[in-house]
């Protein structure tokens, strides 16, 4: 917890981009609604033609869960753990090529998604 000062947030904020790396790993949503949402170290990929903008709007309908599903799984077989809901974290230890790793496990992943459909 110590090393958990302004300087390890700072940098957790700059990892997570706000949002704009996340974008690279998008399936056009032509092909599949799926968005990024989160703030800094937190984020997740929305399986929604809606927008998302509070905790109603953004529980899975079920064919959206069944997407989230496939998702995760992929997700993990390209070693990769997210929450069952899809809610991901960065940590400090991190470092940018982990980042490269999870947005290409979460690009391969989406393709999944989206050949699953």
């Amino acid at each position: 917890m110590e090393l958990l000062d302004e300087a390890a947030f700072a940098r957790l904020d700059a990892m997570g981009g706000g949002g704009s790396r996340w974008d690279r790993c998008g399936v056009p949503p032509t092909m599949l609604p799926a968005a990024p949402s989160g703030s800094a170290s937190l984020l997740k990929i929305h399986f929604a033609d809606r927008p998302v903008r509070d905790y109603r709007s953004a529980y899975p309908t079920d064919e959206e869960a069944k997407r989230q599903a496939v998702f995760n799984r992929a997700l993990l077989n390209r070693g990769v753990l997210a929450a069952g809901n899809g809610l991901m974290a960065l940590s400090t230890p991190m470092t940018d090529a982990d980042i490269d790793a999870i947005i290409e496990a979460a690009s391969g992943a989406l393709a999944e998604v989206s050949a699953a459909l």
